[in-house]
């Protein structure tokens, strides 16, 4: 299953960041927003792991004989450079949004470890982020190719989770 990231709050720290880079493209002006009045992506990470610990909990507790599967997230630009505008996101915005999915992952991780669950690193090649050409991509971008969600994982993404789900799940 993949949880946390609406509880984390995920798509409005994109649009932040997508409304800020569109209005300010160079510089970090997302990044230095969630960092007034200090590290609010720990404390969204703080406030949302106890709730995806709980869910596993009552999984577990519901089905105590289930293998319970918790999936990371899709990395939705490249480490480094972006593709402004097709995702309004400056270069310096890119690296801290890269580094709050490695947060969410991390977070993920190690919930999962915690609770009994196994945790399906997404650990992907790059090249298939939304900065990439449609059928390369496996995030859309805000203005989807396919009929996915924009910034959100498209069919291949899907796929792609899928299949290391059950490499995850196999062993």
């Amino acid at each position: 299953m993949s949880i946390g990231g609406n509880d984390f709050g995920f798509a409005d720290i994109a649009l932040r960041c997508g409304v800020l880079g569109a209005v300010a493209p160079f510089g970090a002006p997302c990044r230095d927003s969630f960092a007034l009045g200090g590290d609010q992506i720990g404390g969204r990470l703080a406030a949302v792991t106890p709730r995806v610990g709980a869910v596993l909990d009552e999984i577990h507790r519901r089905a105590p004989h289930a293998t319970v599967a918790l999936t990371g997230y899709l990395p939705i630009l490249p480490a480094a450079g972006g593709c402004w505008p097709s995702m309004p996101i400056g270069p310096g915005d890119v690296t801290f949004l890269t580094d709050v999915t490695n947060r969410l992952n991390r977070m993920l991780a190690d919930t999962a470890a915690a609770h009994g669950a196994e945790y399906v690193d997404p650990d992907t090649q790059p090249g298939h982020d939304a900065c990439q050409a449609p059928g390369t991509r496996w995030v859309e971008t805000p203005l989807p190719a396919s009929a996915s969600l924009s910034v959100h994982p498209n069919a291949a993404g899907q796929a792609f989770m899928a299949t290391r789900t059950a490499d995850v799940l196999s062993r």
